[in-house]
């Protein structure tokens, strides 16, 4: 679970014929920035900055997806699962859903 975060952001690296995503996650005490694999649901790296995070993602040929989630925004106090549940079905394996107009498929 992720706490005190103030951003999340996704990352996607498009070159793959299944695109990856990676969201990375800034946290409201400003100490550190998670990248998280979201299909494992885990942190695979965390840095000391936004910046390196930033670096370590246009290393490897990540594209940010523009915009930003802020936890004050209307959706994130109503709570991720919550929004979840209220705005998409349960999603099997082999089915697509759509992320920032690119359509991924469920694995």
């Amino acid at each position: 679970m992720i706490e005190n975060w103030k951003f999340l952001e996704l990352w996607i690296d498009t070159v793959p014929a299944l695109p990856k995503v990676l969201m990375v996650v800034g946290y409201s005490d400003r100490t550190h920035c998670d990248v998280w694999d979201i299909t494992a649901n885990k942190v695979i790296c965390s840095h000391d900055s936004y910046q390196e995070a930033v670096n370590w993602l246009l290393e490897d040929e990540f594209e940010r997806v523009e915009g930003q989630v802020l936890a004050d925004d209307e959706l994130c106090q109503k709570g991720y699962e919550q929004a979840v549940a209220e705005t998409q079905p349960e999603l099997d394996r082999g089915d697509f859903v759509t992320i920032a107009g690119l359509e991924i498929e469920a694995n």
